[in-house]
């Protein structure tokens, strides 16, 4: 019986542990003078350390989500944008 409740006890206190990650999450906006969204913008993380480079392109609201990255010293750029005719 003894054992049993053991058992509970370690089974009870997993879900803890499934839930943590080691990692880090950037999530943001491209926005322009006027404050709307911008579609289609070229976002660029860069851990410092390893050089690694993560590219992303926003959404139609100009938001952009980079999970799962590693939590180091990251650069984060966006490229100019050219003026649309």
């Amino acid at each position: 019986m003894k054992r049993l409740v053991l058992t509970l006890l370690f089974f009870l206190g997993m879900h803890h542990m499934w839930g943590q990650v080691v990692g880090a999450s950037i999530f943001g906006t491209v926005k322009d003078d006027t404050g709307a969204g911008l579609p289609e913008a070229s976002v660029t993380i860069k851990n410092i350390e390893t050089g690694s480079e993560r590219k992303l392109i926003t959404d139609d609201a100009g938001r952009h989500a980079a999970p799962s990255i590693s939590p180091n010293r990251a650069s984060y750029s966006r490229a100019p944008l050219c003026p649309r005719p």
